[in-house]
C-alpha cells in the first residue's frame, strides 16, 4: 500500500489535516521540487525522471536549506538531466567539486586500505562496519564531491532505523572525507561532515566512594569461594582501573615485578601499575595457566562467564546500574580525591590523550576549591602587608627580643600582653582552620 502524496502549493504549509504518514508538497514555482512532510522532519526533494525511470532525491533539511536554495539546486539538477549528465554533478559548485571524483563506495576501499596499518586490528573492524552497515547504504552510490552537508544532517536525524549507529558512524564518515581532502580526491576544507557533533548520550557512570568500595568488598568475600577466578578478576579491575579486555587478555608473560606490559590496549601498548595489594591478588592466583584470569579447566575468563557474577553483585550492592567499567571511573575519583595531579591519574588510566582524563576534572571541584582557599590566603597575607599595620602580638613574633624586652621598650605589662598573645594564637589558629 502506497503513503499517501498531496500535490499542492508550498503556501499551504507542512501540517496538512489529511497527513497520516508523509506528505510530498509541491513547490509552485518549480512543480518538480516538493517539501516532504514526515512527523518527525520535513526535507526538500526532486522528483526526477531519467531513461524512462522515475526517481527522488533528498537535496536537504527544510529548517537549514530556504526555498529558494532548493529551486536554485533542483534547476539545476533537472537542467543536467535534460543534458543527459548525472542529475547531481555538479550541483552549485562554482569549481567546488572535482571533475571524476570516485564514488563513496569506490572510495571506501581507498581509504580502509590506506588506513588499516595505522588502526588497531578491532578498530579496523569497527570501521569497516560502520561503512558497510550505515555509511554505503545511505551515500554509496554518491560521488564524494557531490554529497553535501544537508544530506548528512538529514541522514543523521532520520529517525528510521538505529540512530545510534548512525552516530557511532559519523565520525568514521569524517575521517574518510578528511582523508580524501588528503590524497586531493576532493578540495581542501569541503568535509560536509566538518563540525558536526555526535549526539551526546544522556548516561552517567556511576562512583563507588569508600562506603561503596568496603560493601563491595564484602560482597566479593561471600562469592569467592564459588567464583574465584571472576571475583579475583573484579578486584584486580578494583585496584588497577584497568579496563575489562585489558584484564581478560593478562598474561603472567605480562607481569614484571610491579608492572604489567600490556602490548593491545585500547590506546596501544602500555603499562599497568601494580600496588602491593594488586601483586599479592596475583600471587595468590594458581599457576599453570598461560592467562592470569582463567576457569578451573584451564581456558581464559570471557565476558559471559562475568556477566552472571557481576549481576548478583550489583543487585547485592543494591545498585543495578553499576557497569565494570564503572570501577574504572571510581578508580580514578579515588585516586583525585587523594589529591593526585589529573596528569598523575591519566598516567595510571594509561590515557594516550589528556582528553581523556579532563573528563574527571569535575570530580577534582572540592580539591581545586581548597588549593584556591590556600592561596588566596597567602597572598593575601603577602599583599596586606604593605597597606594593614601588624597587631602588637604579630610585631612581637617577628622580633628578636625577649618578652620582657619587647613590653619594656612600648611600656606594656608583661603579664597581661603574655595572657593577650595566648587569646591572639588561639584565634588565629582558628581562622587558619576555616
Amino acid at each position: 500500500m502506497k503513503r499517501p502524496t498531496t500535490s499542492c502549493a508550498l503556501d499551504q504549509g507542512a501540517n496538512h489535516p489529511g497527513a497520516i504518514r508523509e506528505q510530498n508538497i509541491r513547490d509552485a514555482v518549480v512543480r518538480q521540487l516538493a517539501r516532504r512532510v514526515r512527523p518527525s522532519k520535513s526535507t526538500w526533494i526532486v522528483h526526477l525522471r531519467s531513461s524512462g525511470k522515475n526517481s527522488k532525491v533528498t537535496i536537504g533539511d527544510c529548517r537549514s536549506m530556504t526555498v529558494e536554495q532548493a529551486r536554485e539546486i533542483a534547476r539545476e539538477m533537472l537542467a543536467n538531466v535534460e543534458a543527459g549528465e548525472d542529475a547531481t554533478a555538479p550541483l552549485g559548485g562554482k569549481g567546488q567539486h572535482t571533475a571524476g571524483a570516485p564514488t563513496l563506495k569506490d572510495f571506501a576501499s581507498v581509504f580502509l586500505a590506506d588506513c588499516a596499518e595505522r588502526w588497531k586490528t578491532s578498530t579496523l573492524k569497527t570501521n569497516r562496519g560502520c561503512l558497510r552497515s550505515q555509511v554505503l547504504p545511505a551515500f554509496g552510490s554518491r560521488r564524494l564531491d557531490c554529497i553535501t552537508r544537508e544530506e548528512v544532517i538529514s541522514w543523521l536525524q532520520d529517525p528510521e532505523g538505529a540512530s545510534g549507529a548512525r552516530t557511532r558512524a559519523l565520525p568514521v564518515l569524517s575521517s574518510l572525507f578528511d582523508h580524501a581532502e588528503l590524497r586531493g580526491v576532493i578540495p581542501p576544507e569541503t568535509n560536509p561532515c566538518k563540525g558536526l557533533r555526535r549526539k551526546r548520550s544522556t548516561f552517567k557512570a556511576v562512583y563507588l566512594g569508600p562506603e561503596g568500595f568496603a560493601e563491595l568488598g564484602r560482597v566479593l568475600n561471600t562469592l569467592e569461594a564459588e567464583h574465584p577466578a571472576e571475583v579475583a578478576m573484579i578486584r584486580f579491575m578494583a585496584l588497577t582501573g584497568c579496563r575489562k579486555a585489558e584484564a581478560l587478555g593478562l598474561t603472567r608473560a605480562m607481569i614484571d615485578r610491579n608492572r604489567a606490559a600490556l602490548p593491545n590496549s585500547k590506546t596501544g601498548a602500555k603499562s599497568l601499575w601494580l600496588g602491593r595489594a594488586t601483586r599479592r591478588l596475583l600471587k595468590a592466583r594458581p599457576n599453570g595457566t598461560a592467562h592470569v584470569f582463567a576457569k578451573g579447566d584451564g581456558t581464559p575468563l570471557s565476558p559471559p562467564d562475568l556477566k552472571p557474577v557481576w549481576e548478583v553483585v550489583r543487585q547485592a550492592l543494591g545498585n543495578p546500574r553499576l557497569r565494570l567499567h564503572d570501577l574504572r571511573h571510581s578508580f580514578a575519583s579515588v585516586a583525585i580525591t587523594m589529591g593526585h595531579d589529573l596528569v598523575i591519574v591519566g598516567g595510571l588510566l594509561g590515557h594516550k590523550d589528556k582528553s581523556s582524563t579532563e573528563g574527571y576534572v569535575h570530580l577534582a571541584d572540592k580539591h581545586i576549591a581548597a588549593a584556591s582557599s590556600r592561596v588566596g590566603r597567602h597572598l593575601g597575607k603577602i599583599i596586606g602587608r604593605d597597606r594593614k599595620p601588624r597587631s602588637v602580638f604579630e610585631q612581637y613574633l617577628r622580633s628578636k627580643d625577649r618578652l620582657a624586652v619587647f613590653c619594656s621598650t612600648r611600656d606594656l605589662d608583661p603579664k597581661r600582653f603574655s595572657r593577650g598573645l595566648r587569646v591572639w594564637r588561639i584565634s588565629q589558629a582558628g581562622g587558619s582552620a576555616q
